[in-house]
């Protein structure tokens, strides 16, 4: 589907990834962006479940590969969910790519990186993890 400003989106059924965010541009600097929508089990509820959302930017190089949470928490609605989108790709156009990362990293609330573990087999699985999202878009 596509947005606005080449923005795409496509759905990706049957993974952990609901949703994958992306222009031609972005993929050609290795940047996606990724909605999902999860059901976990809550024990503070009485139902025993709940529906969070979890937006990330993804990016990878020949050095390192890094996800930012930018958001984790109760479950938005696809408006609210193309808002923020939608401004992370704003942020992406209006900056060079090392500011964009630089700006996302600073606003994010979490981020994991191939580069920040201590064991080589957790640095691969880290990696890999964000690369099987680059490989969803194909």
């Amino acid at each position: 589907m596509k947005l606005i400003n080449g923005l795409n989106r496509k759905y990706i059924e049957g993974s952990d990834v609901e949703y994958i965010y992306y222009s031609k541009h972005m993929l050609k600097t290795n940047l996606i962006i990724v909605a999902n929508t999860l059901p976990y089990e809550d024990c503070s509820e009485e139902l025993g479940w709940s529906v969070e959302t979890s937006i990330e930017v993804k990016h990878y190089n020949d050095i390192d590969a890094v996800s930012f949470t930018v958001y984790q928490g109760d479950y938005l609605h696809d408006i609210q969910v193309y808002r923020i989108v939608k401004d992370i790709y704003d942020l992406y156009l209006d900056n060079a790519l090392s500011d964009f990362l630089y700006i996302i990293n600073e606003l994010s609330v979490g981020s994991q990186s191939q580069s920040m573990q201590s064991k080589k087999e957790n640095a691969v699985s880290v990696r890999n993890r964000i690369l099987s999202d680059f490989a969803e878009i194909n």
